[in-house]
């Protein structure tokens, strides 16, 4: 093979040969293997060893990202589609007054969205202070209204 072509077909047998290197990193490190044996085994160094298990770890964090983007998106349309069907009765059209059960629903479904998006994650509060009395001066102070 020659120009780009051949080029484009030796790039991705690297790409499938440090794919299949990166597996067998992983495979070994899952049997109990140190890193150092694992380099021994694919015959490389310990850096290129620690190298794959750091890549295979990444593609694997990466799919699980993507995994759960994807159950999220999923969860999003089912919410939405009760959302849809349980909004109208919850505020009423007009002719029906608004329905408290289906209030009731839309709220929890909002509840949930906002559960899995994070949107209504507890705020932090700073409850740090400046202590500008020593022990000394709280012994004599406490002393005092003993006194009182």
């Amino acid at each position: 093979m020659s120009g780009a072509r051949g080029k484009n077909y030796h790039n991705q047998k690297a790409r499938l040969e440090a794919a299949q290197r990166q597996s067998k990193a992983l495979e070994l490190r899952a049997s109990g293997m140190t890193v150092r044996a694992i380099g021994d085994a694919l015959g490389v160094s310990v850096a290129s060893a620690h190298k794959y298990l750091q890549n295979a770890l990444a593609d694997l964090a990466e799919e699980q990202r993507a995994t759960a983007a994807a159950v999220r998106a999923l969860e999003d349309e089912r919410l939405d589609r009760l959302l849809q069907a349980w909004f109208p009765l919850a505020v009423g059209d007009g002719k029906r007054p608004p329905d408290p059960v289906a209030a009731d629903r839309v709220l929890k479904i909002l509840a949930r969205r906002a559960a899995m998006h994070g949107i209504d994650a507890p705020t932090r509060v700073d409850l740090s202070a400046e202590v500008t009395m020593t022990f000394t001066d709280l012994v004599q102070a406490v002393g005092d209204a003993d006194d009182e």
